[in-house]
Parts: C-alpha cells; sequence; structure tokens
C-alpha cells in the first residue's frame, strides 16, 4: 500500500512536470512564432551551460540561424522561459524608442544593495529605477550631441591610429 501511494505520486509529479514543461515548450506554437527548438529543460543554452560555447557565439550563432536569419523575429527557449529574437530595424526602433515604456523589466538584473555599479545601469535596473535613469540620461543622446561626439570620437581614433603606426614603426 505504501509503495502504491509513492509510485502514485511520483508519478504524479513526473506527468505534472511533463505536463509544465511542454506548455512551456509550445509557447511559440501557439502564438504563431518560428522558434529555434532545443532540448527539454534547458532550451537552446545546452552548450554554454557546457562550457563549449560562450554567451555571445551562443547569441550570434541564434541571430544568424540559417533557417531563420531572414525572418524579423525568431523565439527561443532558455530553460523554460520564451525569449524573442528581433532582427527588423524598425521593431528594434520601436522597442528601444516609442514603445520603451513596455520593456521597462529586462532579463538581466543586479543586487541593488551590493552591486554600486551594476544597479545603476540603465540594461540591469528594473521598474522606477529604470524610469529614473533613463529620464536623466535621455537629453544626453539628442541628435546634435551624438554628432558632435562622433567628431570627437573620429579626432581620438586618428591620435590612436598614429599612435599605433608609431609604436608599430618603432619596434
Amino acid at each position: 500500500m505504501f509503495v502504491e501511494v509513492i509510485l502514485a505520486l511520483v508519478s504524479l509529479v513526473v506527468t505534472g512536470m511533463w505536463w509544465w514543461q511542454k506548455s512551456c515548450q509550445t509557447f511559440w506554437d501557439r502564438h504563431g512564432v518560428s522558434y529555434i527548438p532545443g532540448p527539454p529543460w534547458i532550451g537552446v543554452i545546452k552548450e554554454t551551460m557546457l562550457y563549449r560555447k560562450s554567451f555571445g557565439d551562443l547569441f550570434l550563432e541564434l541571430y544568424n540561424h540559417p533557417q531563420f536569419k531572414d525572418e524579423p523575429t525568431t523565439g527561443v527557449y532558455f530553460f523554460h522561459k520564451p525569449s524573442l529574437i528581433i532582427r527588423h530595424p524598425e521593431i528594434i526602433k520601436n522597442i528601444l524608442v516609442k514603445d520603451f515604456q513596455n520593456f521597462v523589466d529586462r532579463a538581466v538584473s543586479s543586487d541593488p544593495r551590493n552591486d554600486v555599479i551594476g544597479r545603476d545601469n540603465l540594461y540591469s535596473a528594473k521598474g522606477s529605477r529604470w524610469k529614473n535613469i533613463r529620464a536623466r540620461v535621455s537629453p544626453v543622446f539628442t541628435s546634435g550631441k551624438l554628432q558632435n561626439f562622433f567628431h570627437l570620437m573620429v579626432d581620438g581614433s586618428k591620435v590612436l591610429e598614429k599612435k599605433l603606426f608609431d609604436e608599430i614603426r618603432n619596434n
């Protein structure tokens, strides 16, 4: 009797976990978005988890996936969470400029008490902290200021280029 109860509980837990994983893995199917499938429970992050690929290489590979590289969006799964890769410039512009208030919280976060640098990073801040930082930073990036900054960058790169050529010539 005790063994039957344990077996029933184990089968119930396994069935529940299987159903939960299956419902997570069908998110993009239900929404009609093409997606890059990955192994259950891990998703596309398997190679990174096994230290065979860096996150940068993984994202580059996903972005340039041969089957989906011409589509404006492609879905992926990181563990059980669906994520969207966006390639179309107009969609990216809408997210970063026009609809930014709908994309406040990112998956990346930091500890606001112990991480002094990370807590004020626009990419890792969340909620009202993100909105406050963006409101303070946005006026810095007007088109006129960016054009002036571009000229400073060009001048600085010319100085660096000259310095590198001199170092190479001397050695």
